[in-house]
């Protein structure tokens, strides 16, 4: 049997000498050995980088079947995740921070994730995003999904979007929907004064 460093530095050692920088199989390998760092050194790569780009859905994919619901996991899809926004990729870095289990976060440019699918950081995505139904819509979701358990209310900071998907349901025709979406906003934003 092998003792864990052993283990460690030869997958670390097997991953840096066999498998593509960036690809999905050297990032869980990088994961199992608990060597985020490295995986990072590697992401930011210019082929890495690359290659983590156009292989991210395949190495969200790698890593949340095979590298369990761990921290390293976590801190590896996080890692993954900062560079396609770098990139420019905010769907996929969205898709990552979902994969890592980060919840949405309040409205501020130090925030990872607000919106799904909108990029809150730039003003271009914020008039495009931040206006749309579907992201809306997606992210009412995700959120309902992650707290239908734990907490039946709507997070505060998807009050302003429930509206806007409201008004979306309006335009669209669908009057009763948009009535139980405002009295769902109204009820959730008394529970939170009321707290």
């Amino acid at each position: 049997t092998l003792d864990r460093e052993s283990y460690r530095s030869t997958l670390e050692e097997y991953a840096f000498s066999s498998l593509v920088d960036g690809s999905p199989l050297q990032t869980l390998f990088l994961s199992l050995a608990d060597r985020v760092q490295d995986f990072k050194g590697a992401v930011r790569g210019p082929h890495g980088a690359k290659e983590a780009r156009q292989h991210w859905n395949s190495t969200v994919a790698t890593l949340v079947s095979c590298g369990g619901d761990t921290a390293r996991t976590k801190e590896t899809l996080d890692s993954l995740a900062e560079a396609l926004l770098t990139e420019g990729n905010i769907p996929g870095a969205h898709v990552c921070y979902i994969g890592a289990r980060r919840m949405l976060e309040r409205d501020d440019p130090a925030s990872k994730i607000v919106l799904l699918g909108a990029d809150h950081r730039s003003s271009k995505g914020r008039r495009t995003g931040f206006s749309s139904a579907a992201c809306a819509f997606l992210t009412l979701m995700f959120d309902g999904s992650f707290k239908a358990k734990t907490d039946p209310v709507v997070s505060a900071s998807l009050l302003p979007f429930m509206f806007s998907f409201a008004v979306s349901l309006v335009d669209n025709g669908e009057l009763d929907m948009a009535s139980s979406y405002c009295d769902l906003t109204l009820s959730t934003m008394q529970a939170y004064e009321s707290a």
